[in-house]
């Protein structure tokens, strides 16, 4: 069973899923939907068993214990992440992230 007590604040957490065809590990950023929506807002929706199949590419959201959140591949959200940044402060990010 999966504990989402965690996910009650803005940003969820960095962990690694399991690509079931490859058995390789995917560097993921997983957060509410809500933190998304703030970072961009583009997800495709799937049930929780089919996200692997969908990263690294798309950034999914899933319902899971009644918690909607959105799972990314690590570079995508670092991208987006910093995208934003780069647009709040009017121009170029300067690679941190917040």
């Amino acid at each position: 069973m999966i504990k989402l007590f965690f996910l009650k604040e803005k940003f969820g957490y960095l962990t690694r899923l399991f690509h079931p065809k490859t058995r390789r590990p995917l560097l993921i950023a997983v957060m509410t939907k809500h933190t998304w929506d703030e970072i961009n807002g583009d997800a495709v929706i799937v049930p929780m068993e089919e996200t692997a199949w969908y990263l690294p590419t798309r950034v999914v959201q899933a319902d899971i214990q009644g918690i909607t959140l959105c799972i990314a591949d690590y570079d995508l959200w670092k991208e987006q992440v910093r995208a934003k940044q780069a647009f709040l402060l009017g121009g170029e990010s300067n690679g941190e992230t917040f």
